[in-house]
């Protein structure tokens, strides 16, 4: 009985209005014309939104240049630091995190580091992804340009900068050391100097520069540089004797 309800029903037509003009149909093609339809316009929604995604979003620092011209005021233009952009891959060694980052331009690789108290912090080995970083001596910016991560790296006990104090990051870290390592292309690590951080009346003979009581210090040579500040009861050590 339903079958023979199914066919009568798929015979009958049907009246509509299309511009103005009358226009029969058979059941059968109407309801295949309404699941085209339907199936079109969830094409189109899918695409509208698959097309939202790819939008491209500048996740650049709005405040990077004036945190840039506030710490350079004072200094030499020599002295001056720029703004550097990249890869980022991240090394996390006992209580050091590295960040190895290397700039779409210039002669030098640079490694980040920064020495901390313990291992409770939750950042972990593995690439980070391109980013901006500003190196400021005492503080470290890390912003990617790939999701919206920021990270500012600070030294203990040191009060925030004014040009920092509006400063919002996604993650605040906090240690007791904060140095780069920089690498000149065509070069290799192996001659390159060591700087970090020692607890304060330890030995310092093997110390190039620093030492006991010293809160920073850096030296460079052919193939490269380094330097390191410190904070807390450490002292800064460089151009440290390879072990």
């Amino acid at each position: 009985m339903l079958v023979e309800e199914y066919l009568l029903l798929e015979n009958i037509s049907v009246e509509i209005i299309v511009f103005n003009y009358k226009v029969s149909i058979k059941m059968k093609n109407l309801f295949l014309l309404l699941f085209s339809v339907s199936l079109f316009t969830s094409f189109f929604l899918g695409s509208c939104k698959e097309s939202g995604k790819e939008e491209v979003t500048d996740l650049h620092l709005t405040n990077g240049d004036s945190i840039l011209s506030q710490f350079n005021s004072k200094r030499e233009p020599k002295d001056w630091i720029v703004k550097t952009e990249g890869n980022v891959n991240i090394k996390v060694e006992d209580k050091i995190i590295f960040l190895e980052h290397i700039p779409d331009h210039g002669e030098e690789s640079m490694t980040y580091f920064f020495q901390t108290f313990n291992e409770s912090h939750d950042l972990k080995s593995g690439p980070f992804g391109r980013a901006e970083i500003i190196f400021l001596k005492r503080n470290l910016i890390i912003n990617s340009l790939d999701t919206k991560k920021t990270f500012l790296f600070s030294l203990m006990e040191d009060p925030l900068p004014v040009y920092l104090t509006d400063f919002k990051s996604t993650k605040k870290y906090i240690g007791f050391g904060l140095g780069v390592r920089k690498i000149k292309k065509g070069s290799t690590t192996d001659y390159v100097p060591l700087c970090g951080c020692e607890p304060n009346g330890s030995p310092d003979t093997h110390c190039g520069r620093g030492g006991n009581e010293a809160l920073s210090c850096g030296t460079g040579n052919l193939d490269g540089s380094c330097e390191v500040s410190c904070a807390g009861e450490n002292f800064a050590c460089c151009n440290k004797q390879m072990e």
